[in-house]
């Protein structure tokens, strides 16, 4: 039960750091928040998908 947990730091890593950039696009234009906030979602949703397929693995 160990090994999963250290497979899913990088992922919480990715996760801190898209925190940290919404944050960080917050406080740009009108234009580069949209924008920042359509590649974010992509970025989540490829990282949930990613999410979904390790926890599949280990089942």
């Amino acid at each position: 039960m160990i090994s999963p947990i250290f497979k899913l730091r990088p992922i919480i890593k990715i996760l801190t750091i898209l925190k940290k950039s919404t944050f960080k696009a917050m406080n740009l234009p009108i234009f580069t928040k949209n924008l920042s906030y359509y590649v974010i979602t992509f970025l989540y949703k490829n990282v949930v998908k990613a999410f979904k397929m390790l926890l599949l693995s280990y089942m």
